[in-house]
């Protein structure tokens, strides 16, 4: 275990290298700050690094272990809003930007495919999705886009989710689990509107071990850790990461859009075909 003090003096650290870059130079992963520091000398001679790779370094602070992945990816996104994205120098007619998913949202390139799919109806072109499948020219002009839909991962799929298994299938969700604590404004009563018995935020998963013993439940939609623990339950659905075990890259499985609403049906029905008795 790190120190309280050493954490601090290693935090310092980092934030005092992040802003002597901060002006002119950053990395998109935060891989770029372990370098700067196994070896020191490549932020004394920038004018090298720049030479050798070809590219404009922007540097963010990363977080360590401060705080939840989140904080990481929104000081990743405000890093390239505020220092990539050039402003406006013409308007693209009927494009779009979509912010929010990130390549470790589950499900990301089935549910990209079928929102480009449903936009595509519309007859509108998707810009860029900020940050997959896209490159920094895409980024620079984003705000030439006409219209930008933000997704508020993973509170917007779990609002989805649970008003879709109330709306298309007439069931109750008795639990839902924020592993991070949703920051959309007035999120925790808006999914109680929905039935759902009981919120549960930043829980231990000692504390849902005990609850998926203790309470019966048919159907979990969870991550790797929680569906390591639900062992009494049945049917069991891989929705959220972490996803250790899951390999996900074909993109014909969507949650979302009118296709995700067949596939998750169908995919229920399979279930309780081999669990009969969670219909008693």
């Amino acid at each position: 275990m790190v120190s309280e003090q050493k954490f601090k003096r290693r935090r310092l650290s980092e934030i005092k290298i992040a802003r002597q870059l901060e002006q002119d130079t950053v990395s998109l992963y935060p891989g770029f700050r372990v370098l700067l520091e196994l070896f020191p000398p490549l932020h004394q001679n920038k004018q090298l690094l720049y030479l050798n790779v070809r590219a404009k370094l922007i540097a963010f602070p990363s977080g360590g272990f401060c705080g939840n992945y989140q904080w990481g990816i929104k000081k990743v996104f405000d890093t390239l809003l505020n220092k990539v994205v050039e402003p406006s120098t013409a308007k693209y007619p009927k494009t779009v930007n979509i912010i929010g998913p990130t390549t470790d949202t589950f499900y990301c390139p089935s549910d990209i495919a079928e929102l480009k799919r449903l936009l595509d109806i519309l007859d509108l072109k998707v810009h860029t999705f900020l940050s997959v499948n896209t490159d920094v020219n895409k980024i620079r002009t984003m705000a030439n886009a006409a219209l930008k839909i933000v997704i508020a991962c993973p509170y917007d799929y779990t609002l989805g989710l649970v008003s879709f298994i109330k709306e298309q299938w007439g069931l109750k969700t008795d639990l839902v689990v924020f592993l991070v604590k949703p920051e959309t404004y007035n999120a925790v009563n808006v999914i109680k509107k929905l039935g759902v018995s009981r919120i549960l935020i930043e829980p231990e998963n000692d504390e849902l071990e005990t609850l998926f013993k203790n309470k019966r439940f048919d159907v979990i939609f969870g991550n790797y850790h929680q569906l390591k623990i639900a062992e009494d339950i049945p049917i069991k659905y891989h929705v959220a990461f972490p996803s250790f075990d899951y390999i996900n890259v074909y993109d014909g499985t969507p949650f979302v859009g009118f296709r995700g609403t067949a596939y998750l049906t169908q995919q229920l029905g399979n279930s309780i075909n081999h669990y009969v008795e969670v219909i008693g």
